[in-house]
């Protein structure tokens, strides 16, 4: 049985999962400078508050609304590669796969990235990494 709704929701039905505004972030400008965002944007990103909005329907394709500096939507299937493009607007491979109440997402171009965002009742925390350089941001549910 799963333990709440949040749970339920993202990983075992077809209902919209929520959305999630930023309401902090920890070592964001060193992991966007280690990502080799130029110093105008990074200050456009710190100065944003964006709002995550993911949903699913019945056949297994989820979608990530991300309204930021610009609004972006990707649709995907766990385990699936598929192609993206950032809000720093590169384009890149990724592949988001579950595991439990996390959203696994690594994203393959001129480097690596790794996020993972972890779903609680009331929000969510997403850590990002690139080249061992790391950001925690904490979104809570609206």
């Amino acid at each position: 049985m799963c333990r709440n709704r949040l749970e339920l929701s993202l990983f075992g039905s077809d209902v919209v999962l929520g959305k999630f505004r930023l309401i902090s972030s920890e070592n964001y400008d060193k992991f966007l400078k280690e990502l080799g965002v130029g110093v105008v944007k990074r200050t456009a990103f710190k100065a944003s508050t964006p709002v995550e909005e993911f949903s699913a329907d019945g056949d297994g394709t989820y979608t990530l609304r991300t309204a930021a500096l610009r609004t972006t939507a990707v649709e995907f299937r766990l385990g699936e590669e598929f192609e993206e493009d950032r809000q720093d607007g590169v384009r890149v491979k990724t592949v988001m796969i579950r595991d439990g109440h996390k959203l696994v997402q690594k994203q393959f171009g001129e480097k690596e990235v790794d996020i993972v965002r972890e779903f609680f009742e009331a929000g969510l925390t997403v850590t990002l990494t690139v080249n061992g350089v790391s950001s925690r941001r904490v979104f809570e549910r609206l």
